[in-house]
């Protein structure tokens, strides 16, 4: 994600706001017809088309419609969806590289693509499953390889979280993602 949006700060600035702004539009047109070849592989081309312009543009989306440093929240699930399309039409090569940038791209790529790669599962295609996560796999022994052995990194892991002050965690994800998608905070943002 660095290399490929956040090279912008250090070149642009704040005086450039207008390309910006034509980045943004970029990634989202990208990331759609990734969505939408995602989508085709599981609805007609109507509602495939639906589905990516709602996946991309949900109003609940606001950080990454408007925030140019919340880009890498749409892009990579998009890299994902089209890495996955890829191993489904069994072009296994292209979509393991695919599948190898969205998950090194990001850090919470992770759920998104265990997530995905259980469509494989149920599917009952145990060979692009595996293709398909293996990435993951990798990227998470690097990750946390890095954690255990590298002092002075950003922390992820609390090393002294409890099992108690984790499913507390839990709920209180659970309660916010509720309340962002169906309370107050999603009326007003789909209202403005």
């Amino acid at each position: 994600i660095y290399y490929s949006l956040y090279w912008t700060f250090p070149l642009l600035g704040a005086e450039s706001l207008f390309i910006y702004d034509l980045i943004k539009i970029f990634v989202h047109i990208v990331s759609y017809v990734l969505v939408f070849i995602f989508f085709s592989d599981y609805l007609k081309k109507d509602r495939a088309a639906l589905a990516a312009f709602l996946f991309i543009l949900f109003p609940l989306h606001d950080s990454t419609n408007y925030w140019y440093m919340a880009l890498s929240y749409i892009l990579v699930p998009s890299v994902l969806m089209f890495a996955h399309h890829l191993v489904a039409r069994k072009s296994y090569i292209s979509g393991f590289l695919f599948s190898t940038l969205g998950c090194f791209a990001f850090y919470a790529s992770l759920p998104i693509v265990f997530g995905l790669g259980i469509i494989f599962l149920i599917q009952k295609k145990i060979k692009s499953f595996f293709i398909y996560i293996f990435p993951g796999l990798i990227y998470t022994a690097y990750y946390l390889f890095f954690k255990i052995k590298v002092d002075n990194l950003e922390v992820k892991i609390n090393d002294e979280i409890s099992v108690s002050q984790y499913f507390l965690d839990l709920i209180f994800q659970f309660i916010t993602m509720i309340e962002a998608s169906i309370g107050p905070s999603s009326v007003i943002k789909i209202f403005y």
